[in-house]
């Protein structure tokens, strides 16, 4: 009598389910990255038809809210220690620029005080704009007006 041998199948990696899992990867991935960096502060930014995209980067956010409420990144800074915080952040970059998010009413003042310590610890400085339509007016800010001077 003989015996027959059994033919054993060749082993094989079950490739169908690895293009699933990094199907599943690729998805999980793209879900809980963060695409835009939104500080929390309400701001309405100011207008501009010439406005342009910027490639994404990685870059520092000075967001300045409309009571004066200033953010870096996501961490609320006093004006006194913004020096020393955007020096911190702009070391740990390699991309030394600095983008500033000002609500349309935002003292002017306050403004260029940011964006003057960014200058000096010599960042680039990108001011965020929403971009208007090429047909769209102006927006115009109606509770800020300029004080007079030399009222007689």
């Amino acid at each position: 009598m003989r015996l027959r041998r059994r033919t054993r199948p060749a082993p094989s990696i079950p490739v169908v389910s690895m293009a699933d899992i990094a199907f599943l990867l690729i998805i999980f991935f793209m879900l809980t990255t963060t695409f835009i960096k939104d500080s929390g502060l309400d701001i309405r930014l100011p207008g501009a038809r010439s406005a342009d995209e910027l490639p994404p980067a990685r870059e520092v956010y000075v967001s300045i809210g409309r009571s004066g409420t200033i953010l870096v990144d996501t961490q609320p800074v006093a004006l006194e220690q913004l020096s020393s915080v955007l020096q911190q952040k702009l070391k740990a970059t390699t991309d030394k620029t600095v983008t500033v998010r000002a609500d349309r009413q935002v003292e002017y003042g306050l403004v260029v005080t940011v964006i003057d310590i960014a200058k000096s610890l010599g960042a680039r400085i990108n001011l965020a704009v929403e971009k208007l339509p090429p047909e769209a007016e102006p927006i115009a800010v109606t509770d800020a007006r300029p004080a007079e001077v030399g009222s007689q």
